[in-house]
């Protein structure tokens, strides 16, 4: 049946893109830039066919590639970028799953997904090379001549440059001292790169490419007035080069790069109030949203398989009108010893639900009459957001510590529609990373003084860090951006970039500390380990003759703690 029906909503939307098609046939000047709706890859090359909207149709896909459905496992787990980017948090250590069937992540938590026939090495470079190809196909089929063309081309280009991005810190180590190690193959032409015969270039010369991209991007965009943050304008090429800057270390450069975006952009990092109720579903109404894929209602990534495939469903704990794949799999929690970290007056203590057990909530029982616990009162105030009947369902069923941070669809928990804009960038991470630029470039002082700033201002006014070194800085840091970015897909990378081992527990008097992680998952590994180098796919081995015999290691999977 629900093929059925996904077949039928497919058939309705080519029928509405055909005679939007015949509509706009007599349009004199192409519109570049992506509406609301954006095209799937049937109607991308249905309307590459009707020549007048080639170019709109091409930078549509672009974006509309980020959640395309059914791209490499067809399971579903496979909803684009998303799904990667849940993949990436269960490798980290602030983000906890549970251990069962239907956690889909619980294979990545593991670290039993990262090799040659698993699920994040196919996913990273299935997805990375569609982008890329997509990228490719409107650079060598629309006219990048004229200040139109030179958007399609800006934005080509930046997509390519960030999946690139994404390639290199996934399938070898970090840039610096790993340069002329193998990276990835670089795709500069139309063909579909599952089928041809390139070797990996170097991690410079994948580094060299991006920085390509991006300076031209940036050139190409600069006047470019985009219709939606689902678009890449100058300020979101700007902080894509700032973040390839801070991986190379170029600390002047990057904290440049994060000043113009941040100025360009106009966007405010949320306050206080903002981040005292559940946010981050809508990046066009959020004041701190740079870049983001914008999910709808009608998407596929929200109607296909049952309305569990999508970002929101998957972690957004107060969904109770439709489907909860975030309920099913035990709800996402943060790691305990972290949140015991955060100070009771930083805002974003609230983002994780914890509870008064000294005050019960009781109803009474229709069957036995007498007053029954049901739970206990949540601690948190983002809570107060909702009715009290809300309150008092999700105070019954959600564990110590489930993540309260993201807003379910309309803000409405009832509703039965799981979508949800997804953040790729929100200019809070272009303020830490000038911060970190400034400091490890040699003005500590500045940076400390930066961040008490911004951390006050913006999080925690009682916040007084004491920090005297530059170590100092960039640990704070690391916890500063882990909490901050939770669930956004930053922390892994942001634990191989700042060179962090995996800490999930430990061994104390004996036993076992899980930070409350499943045993299966309560292991750490140490920085610069095997296991953060995702393996390059089987397929693409089996496929492309150039890079046979040059592939990673399959590493030794983890061993979980054990008590002594």
């Amino acid at each position: 049946m629900m093929i059925l029906i996904m077949r039928i909503l497919r058939y309705f939307s080519l029928v509405v893109l055909l005679l939007a098609l015949s509509l706009g046939a007599c349009q004199k000047q192409l519109d570049i830039e992506p509406q609301d709706g954006l095209l799937n890859s049937e109607q991308i090359a249905k309307s590459a066919e009707a020549g007048s909207d080639r170019a709109n149709a091409l930078v549509n896909g672009l974006y509309y590639r980020l959640k395309e459905v059914g791209e490499s496992t067809h399971w579903m787990d496979d909803f684009g970028y998303m799904s990667l980017a849940l993949s990436l948090e269960s490798m980290g250590d602030y983000w906890v799953g549970m251990d069962e069937a239907n956690n889909l992540y619980a294979a990545s938590a593991k670290y039993q997904d990262q090799g040659p026939q698993s699920g994040v090495s196919s996913r990273a470079w299935i997805y990375c090379y569609r982008y890329i190809k997509q990228a490719n196909l409107v650079l060598g089929t629309v006219d990048g001549g004229g200040e139109l063309g030179g958007y399609a081309h800006g934005q080509a280009r930046a997509v390519r440059a960030w999946a690139y991005t994404q390639l290199i810190q996934l399938f070898q180590h970090t840039y610096k001292g790993h340069e002329q190690e193998l990276g990835v193959p670089l795709h500069l032409e139309t063909t579909d790169p599952l089928v041809r015969s390139i070797p990996r270039a170097t991690v410079q010369q994948v580094y060299d490419l991006i920085l390509s991209d991006l300076n031209f991007a940036v050139e190409k965009l600069e006047r470019f007035k985009r219709s939606g943050k689902g678009v890449i304008d100058a300020a979101v090429a700007y902080g894509l080069r700032c973040r390839v800057h801070m991986l190379m270390e170029h600390w002047a450069e990057a904290a440049a790069d994060a000043q113009k975006a941040i100025d360009l952009s106009g966007a405010i990092p949320y306050s206080l109030a903002d981040c005292s109720i559940p946010n981050f579903d809508d990046i066009e109404a959020a004041s701190n949203a740079m870049w983001g894929i914008s999910v709808s209602a009608l998407d596929e990534v929200v109607t296909g398989f049952e309305g569990g495939s999508n970002f929101t469903s998957q972690v957004c704990s107060m969904v109770l009108g439709g489907k909860s794949a975030a309920m099913e799999s035990g709800y996402r929690r943060i790691d305990s010893a972290v949140y015991e970290r955060i100070p009771a007056t930083d805002v974003r203590k609230g983002w994780w639900i914890t509870y008064d057990e000294g005050h019960p909530i009781v109803k009474p029982n229709p069957n036995t009459g007498k007053q029954d616990t049901i739970g206990f009162e949540p601690k948190s105030p983002l809570m107060q957001a909702y009715p009290r009947d809300v309150v008092e369902t999700l105070a019954g069923q959600l564990p110590k510590f489930s993540v309260l941070k993201f807003a379910p669809y309309a803000k409405n928990p009832m509703s039965p529609i799981g979508a949800g804009d997804f953040p790729l960038m929100r200019v809070e991470e272009m303020y830490l990373n000038k911060i970190e630029a400034e400091g490890r470039g040699g003005n500590l002082a500045g940076a400390v003084a930066d961040l008490k700033s911004f951390v006050t201002t913006y999080r925690d006014p009682s916040y007084a860090p004491t920090i005297g070194s530059e170590q100092a800085l960039i640990d704070e840091l690391y916890f500063q951006r882990g909490i901050e970015f939770y669930g956004e897909g930053l922390h892994f990378y942001d634990m191989v970039r700042y060179r962090k081992g995996l800490e999930r527990g430990r061994v104390v008097g004996g036993k076992v500390e899980r930070h409350g992680y499943p045993a299966s998952m309560c292991f750490n590994l140490p920085a610069g380990a095997q296991n953060f180098v995702v393996c390059i796919p089987f397929d693409e081995e089996q496929g492309n003759p150039a890079i046979q015999g040059h592939t990673n290691p399959v590493p030794d999977l983890p061993v979980p703690l054990q008590a002594e």
